[in-house]
């Protein structure tokens, strides 16, 4: 479907230490590269509260105010107040969860799962959520595998929510899945602005945003880039890959595998 630039998964940038320093020189030069890297984290967790934190304030400061005239609250302030503690509270969720699957307390629970039926219920949840379709290509039923369904479900959410945010409304979104080998390989596409080349090889990076481009759906942010990152880190506990096609200014396919099993 689409050529380009192929990304697959891969740990984050670790500090590099200059070659031939003295040991004490070299731990400092690591020690420097930790906090610069925490810094950028700090800042950029601290840029996404911002937005949702003003939009409460300035709310809940509406709402006080009709309070105290004796009039009932707009009711677009109290969907404003939901919306803002929805959005801290998604932050809050990538951070404990990229936490959790770093630490290995996100492992896995297998069982037999059909993969078809679960990608279908996560097309249809994902299209009422962002009230567009969401189309859906399943060859091959049933797509067995050895996975944690939940943590399954959590990886393609992730996938889909990056495609709704980047697809304008006249754009299409598709959710596919096949086997491919000895192996059944999931596919979100999108009509959106693509990935630059120079982004593709660290897509799956923690705190990685890339370049700015346009996000149709993404007013509220650009988000943390924890998503594809925790979506990587669960598809490995599981014994597969992830990678992105891309072809800028024509969409772009993220993609995962994972084993297939025969299941009793």
């Amino acid at each position: 479907m689409m050529t380009g630039d192929t990304a697959e998964s891969h740990g984050a940038h670790e500090a590099q230490t200059p070659p031939g320093l003295p040991d004490g020189e070299a731990r400092r030069a690591g020690q420097v590269g930790d906090l610069s890297q925490m810094g950028y984290m700090l800042s950029t967790i601290s840029h996404e509260i911002k937005n949702p934190l003003a939009s409460l304030k300035l709310n809940a400061q509406m709402v006080a105010r009709a309070i105290e005239r004796g009039r009932a609250p707009r009711p677009e302030s109290a969907a404003l107040l939901t919306q803002a503690v929805d959005q801290l509270d998604q932050i809050a969720s990538e951070l404990s969860d990229a936490v959790r699957v770093d630490s290995g307390r996100l492992g896995p629970t297998l069982t037999c799962v059909d993969l078809a039926p679960l990608i279908q219920r996560a097309a249809n949840e994902a299209g009422a959520a962002a009230q567009r379709a969401i189309t859906t290509e399943i060859a091959g039923a049933p797509l067995l595998a050895q996975a944690d369904e939940s943590r399954i479900r959590q990886v393609i959410a992730y996938l889909l929510a990056n495609a709704v945010k980047y697809t304008p409304a006249q754009g299409s979104i598709t959710l596919a899945a096949r086997r491919a080998g000895r192996r059944i390989r999931v596919e979100a596409r999108d009509q959106g602005p693509g990935i630059a080349a120079h982004d593709l090889p660290y897509l799956f990076e923690a705190f990685y945003r890339g370049a700015s481009v346009p996000q149709p759906h993404a007013a509220e942010g650009a988000g943390l880039g924890l998503g594809l990152y925790i979506a990587r880190r669960i598809v490995e506990r599981h014994g597969g890959a992830m990678g992105a096609v891309s072809t800028p200014g024509d969409g772009a396919t993220i993609w995962f595998t994972l084993p297939q099993a025969t299941c009793s």
